[in-house]
């Protein structure tokens, strides 16, 4: 193309999408490229199957995608980009407000994703009548950097589960709820900022989290769920605000290197005697008691049984209690003791 005014052949595009000369500042417009440009767009939203604002499966090949602005996508439905192993990035328009659960599951070479500020929330809330599902992002091992954007309020069930490369987690202070296994088995999780404004840190958040070290649960949660970091190996550090008071069982199960558990003297006076509690999931503790001291609980029911049945023996046949000499040995004395101090130890003795 060649300026009718200078002759030069140096031009720019402007917003309308007119060719200017940099040399003389002629615009022009190119017909040419606007229809080029309306190929390719035409062309590209032909791999994309969308109803009233949804997108409900991608039906290209790329192995980067660049999900138009322009076709009114609200929601990224379930098993739009799921199980393509080939998928190695994509880009999230402004305008998407939902990305449902399995939009992007097994994804396994997908390495790093950036979630725009219109998003509000990533998967749905698990159910009690739900026997399984599969999180928005849920088996993306490769996923290695997650970005979250200011006015994103949910991260729901299993939504990052099994991304064993994700590395680090910052979420902004937008989030509300953070939702049952949302980073189950975030193997290679190191560090988590968790947002200010969640309340309630659902069963199995960061469960099985190996790698992770160190957590700071932020003040104003109240609510730690049922193994929500259970299984993290290498945690040993743990700060617990005063906010925390309803607590599940096992929140920290099998977290076996945990010994710095910070929390406030008001909140240790409360409920320092969960720590231990919390390090272990028993549904049936007077039954694993039981299991574990019935040697000694037994032994010591039978030691106190005879020495008693013995004294009402002797006072029976008119002897005195203390200084029955037919054994030898004092019965209501000694063995009666013994068998006492047996019972008590065994039922309130050591855990060793």
């Amino acid at each position: 193309m060649e300026c009718k005014s200078c002759g030069s052949t140096s031009f720019r595009y402007d917003d309308m999408g007119n060719a200017v000369c940099e040399y003389c500042g002629r615009r022009y417009f190119d017909a040419a490229r606007l229809v080029a440009e309306r190929l390719r767009k035409y062309e590209a939203a032909s791999d994309f199957e969308i109803e009233a604002g949804k997108l409900l499966k991608y039906k290209g090949a790329s192995t980067e995608v660049d999900i138009p602005k322009g076709l009114g996508i609200k929601a990224i439905c379930a098993g739009a980009f799921a199980n393509q192993p080939y998928l190695s990035g994509v880009r999230i328009p402004e305008g998407v407000e939902v990305i449902e659960n399995g939009a992007f599951s097994g994804c396994t070479s997908l390495s790093a994703v950036a979630i725009p500020g219109s998003v509000r929330k990533i998967g749905a809330a698990w159910e009690r009548n739900q026997r399984n599902g599969t999180g928005a992002f849920e088996g993306c091992s490769g996923l290695r950097s997650v970005t979250f954007s200011e006015g994103l309020r949910e991260i729901q069930f299993r939504a990052f589960a099994g991304c064993s490369s994700l590395e680090t987690v910052s979420m902004p202070d937008s989030v509300e709820v953070l939702g049952q296994n949302a980073f189950w088995n975030c193997s290679a999780l190191t560090s988590v900022r968790i947002s200010r404004r969640v309340g309630r840190i659902e069963g199995g958040a960061f469960s099985m989290c190996s790698n992770l070290k160190e957590v700071v649960i932020p003040d104003g949660v109240t609510f730690l769920g049922c193994a929500a970091f259970g299984a993290c190996a290498s945690l040993s550090s743990v700060t617990i605000p005063d906010s925390v008071t309803d607590i599940e069982y096992g929140v920290f199960r099998n977290c076996e290197n945990l010994h710095d558990v910070t929390a406030s003297m008001a909140w240790k006076e409360k409920h320092w005697e969960k720590i231990d509690f919390l390090k272990k999931y028993d549904p049936h503790p007077r039954l694993t008691f039981f299991r574990k001291h019935r040697f000694r609980i037994i032994v010591g029911i039978l030691w106190f049984i005879a020495s008693v049945t013995l004294y009402i023996t002797a006072v029976a046949d008119g002897e005195p209690p203390l200084s029955i000499e037919t054994i030898g040995i004092s019965i209501f004395g000694p063995p009666l003791l013994a068998g006492f101090f047996m019972l008590m130890f065994g039922c309130f003795g050591s855990d060793a």
